[in-house]
């Protein structure tokens, strides 16, 4: 298969719709945690490593409760299977994950499984790193530039901004309006899968912004120039808005984010500065507990829900199909330029949130009103069973 370039993606973020005009996926509620696989030879694709009993598991932070439950699984199924784990956990920090998924490549590890802090430095990192004999897996953030990848296990991002894209074309009735409203974008900078959530949002609001239904008055509308690496430094980009580009009471009319941990720090940032009458709405994606708690509370509009403990049993499987040189599943329908194994995204909002978090069993609430991911049971490991 051909892969695309990172550089080459950014070159189209600015043409959005050319990039994936081919696909057809079309959005899903199903949480059953399901993904629109099958099977397709990919023996082209077996490294030299293939037969390797080690593989390497690099998680973002153990301070998360979802990345320790998803390690959790993965460990589980590939010592079941009789395989050595090598599980890392990075602190959040991207310079000391390059550090620990190169010991993984030097201790031999066949296959490595990892979730990416910083997917840009990483696969800036990895760039003259000898990968003939280990097969690289990304889970959950896809890694930009796909020579260094193998293979992708995660929602379909593209699909994910699409849903969020038409939940506020809908909601600001843009198709029948003569009004003209007021958005801003903040992008996730350093995310692949972010990207591509971007891409699939600019797809949908295109039309609307080239007749001038929607406008941008900060004329910020490339990943670059929206792009923040968190919820601290969304907050201060909008407050920087507020101060000069709102600062004479010009409305605000939605702001989308490409992800929640971005979402949540607009949020916060709203609640503290904005005067504005109408609170802005607010779309997000890939729903954690503090994103949860503001779209209950009004503050957020949408969100979406992937469903982490069966994917991680799944990237387990990819992980022992590559490492004995077996054909690896993938997804037919793919946005990607590397082979991937996608999850449609489930649309959460205020009205089915209850059924889609909690009811599912993904989310769980305390007495005390917070909100945490759902302790890992055994069938959620699936450590009674072999992989075939």
């Amino acid at each position: 298969m051909k892969k695309r370039s990172f550089a080459f993606l950014m070159a189209f973020a600015l043409c959005v719709g050319v990039l994936i005009s081919s696909c057809s996926v079309t959005p899903s509620g199903d949480t059953s945690g399901k993904g629109v696989s099958s099977t397709i030879t990919s023996s082209s694709n077996v490294k030299k490593g293939a037969g390797s009993q080690l593989i390497g598991v690099s998680m973002p932070s153990d301070k998360n409760e979802r990345w320790v439950q998803d390690a959790t699984t993965m460990q589980t199924v590939l010592e079941h299977e009789g395989y050595i784990v090598e599980l890392a956990y990075a602190g959040d920090n991207s310079d000391v994950q390059i550090d620990q998924v190169k010991a993984m490549l030097d201790d031999g590890c066949g296959t490595i499984i990892v979730a990416s802090v910083d997917s840009d430095a990483l696969s800036t990192a990895l760039q003259d790193s000898d990968m003939s004999n280990t097969t690289m897996i990304a889970y959950s953030v896809l890694v930009p530039d796909c020579d260094t990848v193998d293979y992708f296990i995660g929602i379909d991002s593209y699909t994910n901004g699409q849903i969020q894209a038409k939940y506020l074309v809908k909601k600001l009735g843009l198709k029948d309006t003569k009004k003209s409203f007021n958005l801003e974008l903040f992008h996730q900078s350093g995310n692949g899968s972010a990207l591509y959530a971007f891409l699939g949002a600019m797809d949908v609001l295109k039309p609307y912004l080239d007749n001038s239904t929607l406008v941008i008055p900060s004329g910020d509308m490339t990943p670059e120039d929206c792009g923040v690496a968190d919820a601290e430094e969304a907050s201060k980009r909008l407050s920087h808005l507020l101060e000069t580009t709102y600062a004479n009471g010009k409305p605000l009319d939605a702001i989308l984010c490409t992800d929640d941990i971005i979402s949540v720090g607009v949020s916060q940032g709203l609640t503290q500065s904005y005067s504005g009458s109408v609170f802005p709405m607010i779309s997000g994606c890939n729903c954690n507990p503090d994103s949860i708690s503001l779209l209950m509370s009004g503050r957020l509009a949408i969100t979406s829900v992937e469903v982490t403990g069966s994917m991680a049993e799944q990237a387990a499987k990819m992980a022992i199909q590559a490492s004995s040189g077996k054909d690896v599943d993938q997804s037919e329908e793919n946005p990607y330029d590397v082979p991937a194994y996608l999850y449609k995204p489930a649309k959460v909002t205020l009205k089915n949130y209850e059924k889609q978090l909690f009811d599912s069993g993904l989310f769980v609430k305390d007495k005390d009103g917070t909100i945490s991911a759902a302790p890992i049971t055994k069938e959620d490991t699936a450590s009674d069973k072999k992989t075939e």
